[in-house]
């Protein structure tokens, strides 16, 4: 009886050790240290996309056109539907699997016509297009076509793509590189794909979830958050709540995108509003160049004068504040209609604003300083860096 209970031992200690192997498997390539290790994990365990036989993944090999929709079909788990939509996939070992693409509107035949270049490396805007076809968000795609993106690369998506890029970006299927740019004919690696694909299925999941799973999710980690806001000295939220403890209070915030807006996954944190959906023309000054976003501010009770400034036989408007400068605020910009018109200097105590005969400060919408984000959030993640501003925004005071 010991020998069968000892042989039964050993055999579970296998089996464990084979199932652990099987749920851990790593790649020779791949260092826990990478971005995408997690990630690989992931759509691994899922049987989506597999290593190479040599132990390997290749993460930065690209991916090609035929590869990606093969995996896409996959991670939705489509019945394959047999046939030949473009002329060059005939003898394509894709074939059925490019057909059960067209046949779900994943791939629309009449973007490609009547060749498909199954073998040609598939782009980044491809990429996104194609999966928020899978999501079924192509009408909602269309229907935002020309929206700016939050990219800093915007005028490189064209106006028709532009729906999708935001699309995917708004449900966080997409994000863009280190120094903001989306790069949309930049050739995707099967990381990206990868990192592409648990997006979009994390997606679904989280339409297939009750409205009240939803609301408690959010309430659970707006509570677990482990970051903190804070003011600098004299400033006061627009926001009606501050530091939104709840799903409700959430959604009013960002439904008056007062201040900046609580995304409703914890590893995210929070994003602050774009400087692009604030403005039309974010690049139009070098005062920006440092901006990573934008927090509408009520005015802190400051004593602000209008003075004028003369250098050689030009006048100039400026605005006098012991407050605005003893506080930090630094360069900023005018903003009328949505877009930039002046610069705002900052010369010790004075900020100019241009030429008195223009009356811009009379004019613009908004007044606009940058501060270094380490002045707002005290919690320990990308936007702690001082080479990184803020626009504070205030209603203009002075217009007119």
């Amino acid at each position: 009886m010991k020998k069968i209970i000892t042989i039964l031992t050993v055999i579970l200690v296998l089996f464990s050790f084979s199932v652990c192997y099987a749920s851990q498997k790593s790649f020779t390539d791949v260092k826990e240290t990478d971005w995408y290790y997690n990630t690989l994990a992931s759509i691994v365990e899922k049987e989506i996309i597999d290593g190479y036989p040599d132990g390997t993944f290749k993460p930065q090999n690209n991916i090609t056109k035929a590869e990606f929709t093969k995996v896409i079909i996959a991670a939705l788990k489509i019945e394959i539907v047999e046939g030949n939509p473009f002329v060059d996939v005939n003898e394509h070992w894709a074939k059925n699997i490019v057909n059960t693409a067209v046949e779900n509107q994943i791939i629309d035949r009449l973007e490609y016509g009547d060749t498909f270049n199954p073998d040609k490396n598939i782009t980044r805007i491809e990429m996104a297009k194609m999966v928020v076809k899978a999501l079924g968000m192509d009408a909602e795609a269309k229907n935002k076509a020309g929206e700016m993106t939050l990219f800093s690369d915007d005028s490189a998506i064209s106006d028709e793509d532009k729906g999708y890029v935001v699309i995917a970006a708004e449900n966080e299927v997409i994000r863009g590189y280190e120094d903001m740019t989306f790069r949309p004919e930049g050739q995707a690696t099967r990381a990206e794909a990868s990192q592409m694909l648990i997006n979009m299925l994390m997606v679904i999941e989280s339409q297939e979830e009750e409205p009240d799973n939803v609301v408690d999710r959010v309430n659970e980690a707006l509570q677990d958050r482990d970051f903190e806001v804070k003011l600098p000295k004299g400033m006061e939220s627009a926001a009606k709540h501050e530091d939104p403890e709840t799903y409700e209070e959430l959604i009013e915030n960002i439904e008056t995108l007062k201040v900046y807006p609580y995304t409703t996954k914890k590893s995210d944190n929070w994003e602050l509003i774009s400087l692009s959906q604030f403005v039309s023309n974010p690049n139009e000054d070098q005062a920006t160049v440092n901006v990573i976003g934008v927090i509408k501010m009520k005015l802190p009770n400051y004593k602000l004068d209008i003075v004028d400034f003369n250098f050689g036989e030009v006048t100039y408007n400026c605005i006098y504040s012991d407050e605005l400068t003893s506080d930090g605020f630094s360069t900023g910009v005018l903003i009328k209609d949505g877009e930039i018109i002046e610069r705002v200097s900052h010369v010790r105590d004075h900020y100019t604003v241009g030429l008195k005969e223009k009356e811009s400060i009379y004019k613009a919408d908004y007044i606009a300083f940058t501060r270094h984000t380490g002045d707002f959030f005290s919690n320990k993640n990308r936007y702690d860096s001082k080479i990184q501003d803020v626009l504070v925004v205030f209603e203009n005071p002075f217009k007119k």
